[in-house]
């Protein structure tokens, strides 16, 4: 019996306050004074609204907009993953070339969550399973 495949339905159109939080954030306030600024409650987290497609949607034009292309960002992720320092001139050389260990760090965990290798502690999500909940509840 062959399922049906639902297509993928666009974003949302993204809501009055969707795009005054989005609008805060790109002229520089926190998730916290954006939220605000929006009319968000004060429980609301930013990484919620943010979740949402609508503002993915509006963030991803924005870029988009202002040339952040794929391949720029892959140009830029390479570069972070083979950064150097260049250090001052010394007695043997006019400059010493180092490894940015920091940069490089940086980078590498940046890819790592974009390819969905990597996930921050707080956002794993502990399920009890219907077997646990079931003994709990003849206890």
């Amino acid at each position: 019996m062959a399922t049906k495949k639902t297509p993928l339905k666009p974003p949302k159109t993204p809501s009055g306050r969707q795009r005054k939080y989005v609008a805060a954030v790109v002229r520089g306030k926190s998730k916290n004074q954006a939220k605000r600024a929006a009319g968000y409650a004060e429980n609301t987290k930013g990484k919620e609204i943010e979740a949402k497609p609508a503002v993915q949607s509006l963030f991803t034009q924005l870029l988009t907009k202002a040339g952040v292309t794929d391949e720029l960002l892959a140009k830029r992720i390479y570069q972070g993953l083979h950064a150097n320092v260049v250090a001052r001139e010394t007695a043997t050389a006019d400059r010493e070339v180092f490894v940015d260990f920091p940069e490089r760090r940086a980078t590498t965990e940046l890819s790592l969550k974009l390819k969905g290798y990597l996930i921050d502690k707080h956002e794993l999500r502990m399920v009890r399973t219907l077997e646990e909940i079931l003994e709990a509840s003849h206890e």
